[in-house]
């Protein structure tokens, strides 16, 4: 258990470095694109300056509620602070929604009103430097998320991802820009950055709008995705038969990254209990080995209608069994 304790304490102060790394770099980035959208006069910049500028803030809050989350079960959160990572991330894809159709709004205007110059030396600059940078540090953010199970760092790697996408949109902006300039095709430069701005907006709103969905279902306790629950199936699947149990019922919930699971396992025969206290602390172990934020019941039964008493668990109400 200490050694399990201390893997754990190792993993959050890792979680919390990538996250104050994350910070602070949504942070430059955010005023180097906003000072850079001044001085280009690029609006496709200030949306890419805005998106970091943001992000920077809701990341501040990331660490403190993965801070929360570590510290388990207390008096007011019996069941631990697992909902404040989807609740984060809906109130994060909220704003960002808002800010998109103000943005969205004001490239339409503009493209109305005959659109508008933009100095194209300073952009390219920033645009390459914003690309390269994003990109890097959105790969040691995918890859850390995956190792950790966090889904605050993989919404910092999805953000990450997007502003790779972005800087490399805005770059893209800017040479079409320059070839345009280099054919004659004046009279076309000033639509390129609003039409880029828009085109980013329509692009985003998708992904902003799968990540709300996503963690709005952690939210209000739905089921966990089928590949979650297939994998809990498989291992519930090699006990049952290792032990010949007549069958085994899972009702799981997922919060954030912390899985919630009941599971009935019914049997034909009387088994003393310090063998089933065996059992279950080896099923515990083999489910926690594969999520380690995990809450697990089991009960053992010889009730044969063990559906029945299940649906009427409080904690199973909601989830759908596997």
């Amino acid at each position: 258990m200490d050694n399990i304790n201390h893997k754990e304490a190792k993993r959050t102060t890792k979680e919390i470095e990538l996250i104050k790394l994350s910070t602070i770099g949504n942070f430059s980035f955010g005023l180097i694109g906003i000072i850079f959208a001044v001085l280009t006069n690029s609006r496709s910049i200030l949306f890419d300056g805005l998106y970091s500028f943001v992000l920077s803030f809701f990341t501040l809050i990331s660490a403190r509620v993965v801070k929360l989350i570590t510290k388990g079960q207390t008096v007011n959160y019996q069941f631990g602070y697992g909902a404040y990572e989807p609740l984060l991330i809906i109130v994060r894809s909220i704003f960002l929604f808002g800010m998109y159709l103000v943005l969205g709004y004001e490239a339409i205007s503009f493209l109305f009103k005959g659109g508008y110059s933009i100095s194209t030396s300073f952009a390219l600059v920033y645009s390459v430097i914003s690309t390269s940078a994003c990109f890097i540090i959105w790969v040691i953010l995918r890859k850390s998320a995956r190792k950790n199970i966090s889904p605050v760092l993989k919404a910092e790697a999805y953000g990450w991802f997007l502003d790779t996408i972005l800087s490399a949109a805005v770059f893209l902006a800017f040479m079409i820009i320059i070839l345009l300039k280099h054919f004659g095709a004046h009279s076309f430069t000033p639509y390129i950055d609003p039409l880029i701005t828009l085109c980013l907006v329509t692009l985003m709103l998708p992904a902003l709008y799968n990540m709300f969905l996503s963690n709005f279902r952690d939210l209000v306790s739905a089921a966990p995705s089928l590949e979650i629950q297939k994998e809990l199936r498989s291992i519930m699947n090699r006990f049952q038969e290792k032990y010949a149990f007549s069958n085994i019922e899972n009702f799981s919930e997922k919060r954030g990254r912390s899985l919630y699971l009941i599971s009935y396992v019914y049997l034909d025969h009387d088994i003393p209990m310090k063998t089933l206290d065996k059992i279950r602390k080896e099923m515990v172990k083999e489910i926690k080995r594969w999520w380690f934020y995990s809450d697990i019941d089991i009960l053992f039964t010889l009730n044969p209608t063990g559906t029945e008493m299940a649906n009427h668990h409080p904690s199973s109400r909601g989830a759908e069994p596997l």
